[in-house]
């Protein structure tokens, strides 16, 4: 027997890819059976050992596909608790852009009113597109945005991956530096902020960008460049994402006290994260941690940066708390068990005891004689 194994939700099937939103997926880690003894244990093992930023190698012309893969892994142990070897899982987190757009099979571009093959004047249409269509973008549109944000869990690099996509870049975390639960909650906080932009601003190069410096962060790592870094970030001739990962198009600037809010409508959206009064609280802990006044700009990847920090910690409060509740009915059961098996010991006892009585009186009565 090996213990502990992948929880089920982190695992994905054996016959085919499980995919999810991210908000289903951080949502089936939180809720992942509480009654697995080792459900949360195996979540602050599941640790992330490589993470690459890869775009598809498409030719000019067209905005390349850009996705990011977690390749992570579970130490699997004996009876004993020695490591005998790992159980290894791939997690692809991408844009899967509107479904005239290609993924995975080809590169994609963007459909807009002023877009126009590549060229010098692919700069001035792409911008005249940005600024147009932030001031017509409804509520349809920007939940059409983060609804195409999808995560997919394979036991291994998917070979088209492998044969059409090319590493912008990539980083090795300490061990235990990044866990699976850190990427989901991730992706979970860039999808929330798709409301924010246009479908031209919030692309497969800005999300896969915005990913990888983010668990950079998060990791503490030093990163490797691949051979798409120069290419990386770009629609045609354009650069729309930095080597930082900031938006290069126009956007309207943010504050602290915005990004705040933000995090307490993030919070809502799983149960228990947050008690009666806790959102002034949440708040309050997120400006703190910010150290910046309420109505200061903040920039991109820093809002998302703190706001993976104070998701990340309510999750793992929630989970360590509800692994700690499940303990205590387990060690309450085994204890019930015990006394149980005590009472029925006892019962055992006095039935033979009773026997051996019942016997000796027959033994010494005159017909046993």
């Amino acid at each position: 027997m090996t213990i502990p194994l992948f929880p089920v939700v982190v695992q994905g099937l054996a016959w085919h890819r499980s995919k999810y939103s991210p908000r289903e997926f951080c949502s089936l880690i939180q809720d992942n059976s509480p009654s697995d003894p080792q459900r949360n244990h195996a979540l602050h093992r599941c640790f992330v050992d490589e993470v690459v930023h890869y775009q598809h190698k498409a030719g000019s012309g067209y905005t390349p596909h850009e996705l990011l893969v977690a390749h992570y892994s579970l130490d699997i142990m004996d009876e004993s608790g020695v490591t005998i070897g790992k159980d290894r899982r791939v997690a692809t987190f991408e844009r899967l852009e509107a479904a005239h757009h290609r993924s995975r099979t080809g590169p994609s571009t963007f459909v807009a009113a002023d877009t126009v093959v590549a060229g010098a004047s692919t700069v001035g249409g792409y911008l005249r597109a940005a600024l147009a269509m932030g001031s017509r973008i409804g509520n349809s549109d920007t939940e059409r945005i983060g609804n195409n944000d999808t995560v997919t869990i394979e036991r291994q690099l998917s070979p088209t991956i492998a044969l059409e996509y090319e590493p912008v870049a990539s980083l090795r975390p300490a061990p235990g530096a990044l866990l699976i639960v850190d990427c989901a909650i991730t992706a979970e906080v860039v999808t929330s902020r798709a409301c924010d932009y246009t479908p031209l601003q919030y692309n497969a190069v800005r999300y896969a960008c915005t990913m990888f410096k983010i668990l950079q962060a998060v990791a503490a790592a030093a990163s490797d460049i691949g051979p798409a870094r120069k290419r990386a970030g770009r629609c045609g001739i354009l650069r729309v994402v930095d080597a930082e990962g900031r938006l290069l198009l126009p956007e309207r600037p943010r504050t602290t006290g915005q990004a705040a809010d933000q995090v307490v409508n993030l919070l809502r959206q799983f149960p228990g994260l947050l008690k009666a009064g806790d959102e002034s609280k949440a708040r309050a802990a997120f400006l703190e941690n910010s150290e910046q006044e309420e109505n200061a700009l903040i920039e991109p990847v820093q809002e998302v940066l703190l706001q993976v920090g104070a998701l990340r910690a309510r999750m793992w409060e929630s989970m360590d708390g509800e692994a700690e509740e499940a303990r205590k009915r387990i060690d309450g059961l085994l204890d019930e068990i015990e006394t149980k098996n005590g009472e029925i010991q006892k019962l055992n006892n006095a039935i033979r005891a009773l026997g051996e009585v019942t016997t000796h009186a027959m033994e010494g009565s005159p017909s046993g004689a």
